[in-house]
């Protein structure tokens, strides 16, 4: 759903990157690559 809200206008797209790059540090490590995917499996690291 984030994906999808970030796509909408440039500047949500910037908020959005900002905080899943703070979210994938290694700090914090709260989310991985691995977890960004659809429900049909398909990677979701494009914005």
């Amino acid at each position: 759903m984030w994906f999808k809200w970030a796509r909408r206008d440039p500047l949500a797209r910037e908020a959005f990157a900002s905080q899943l790059a703070f979210m994938k540090t290694f700090n914090v490590g709260y989310i991985m690559d691995s977890m960004l995917v659809d429900i049909d499996g398909k990677t979701k690291l494009t914005l």
